[in-house]
């Protein structure tokens, strides 16, 4: 297994969560279905294959862990975050209408100020395309969530959860609250469609969880290993793993249990 390294940045973003309806509302973080969804589109564009559900099949099992992580800019050791909403006018065309027709919804946006750090531990992928995939890609989600990415490093090795130290933590998944820790932020996040463009139902999440403690005011703390390693359920543990990282300095930890319920495992 390598890893791939990498810095989004953006100016505010919008995340829908899965339960939202009337008000947009945001998940905190970019959700790892995102971005899955993000680098597949790309890679078949890289690798001039074609849209189809063995193409994404075989594409998710190349796929070991995907998500992000958030580090301070500063020393004081914080990231903050801000939310804002905004009343967005769009044409609307219903099942059976003919015409669309004016329509209006809120949507609500996040500006976070702090790091954003990309991670996708894979197999058999190869190390160059897959950087030039991933900064190529414009937006996550949706298309006014712009983005600009610039890889750090790719093909790193894993280290085991012995030597991830306190390492900061990345998101993580699972298809129960129960077995992710107290300690961060939990929020829903839709599962990886069953074939390319198609839909999903409403409850057809899972959960993600987010390395950030509250702080005060719209100010968190990124989350280290030591901080929930005594938390974590043995399924959990066994699969922990990290990256030593010299463009951060510092290590990144994750963990691919509970990663299959994104793709319906």
């Amino acid at each position: 297994m390598k890893v791939l390294l990498f810095e989004v940045k953006s100016l505010f973003y919008s995340y829908k969560a899965p339960i939202a309806y009337q008000v947009k509302a945001s998940n905190m973080l970019p959700p790892p279905s995102a971005l899955l969804g993000a680098v597949y589109r790309n890679y078949v564009r890289e690798t001039s294959s074609s849209y189809s559900k063995d193409s994404l099949s075989e594409f998710l099992r190349s796929v070991a862990y995907a998500g992000f992580a958030v580090l301070p800019v500063d020393d004081r050791g914080f990231v903050s975050f801000r939310k804002f909403v905004v009343l967005l006018k769009h044409w609307r065309l219903e099942k059976d209408e003919e015409e669309p027709r004016p329509d209006a919804m809120l949507r609500e946006y996040v500006y976070m100020h702090g790091r954003l750090v990309g991670v996708i531990a894979y197999n058999g992928l190869n190390n160059e395309t897959l950087t030039k995939v991933v900064e190529t890609i414009e937006y996550l989600g949706n298309s006014e969530s712009l983005i600009g990415i610039r890889a750090l490093e790719s093909g790193l090795s894993v280290k085991s959860a012995e030597e991830c130290g306190d390492g900061y933590m990345t998101q993580m998944i699972s298809s129960s609250v129960n077995n992710l820790p107290r300690h961060g932020v939990i929020e829903q996040c839709g599962r990886v469609p069953r074939s390319p463009w198609g839909g999903r139902e409403t409850a057809d999440v899972c959960y993600v969880w987010n390395p950030l403690e509250p702080a005060g005011k719209d100010l968190y703390r990124p989350i280290r290993f030591g901080d929930i390693r005594t938390e974590l359920l043995e399924d959990l543990r066994k699969k922990v793993a990290c990256v030593e990282s010299v463009a951060l300095n510092a290590r990144l930890v994750f963990t691919s249990a509970g990663f299959e319920c994104l793709k319906r495992g």
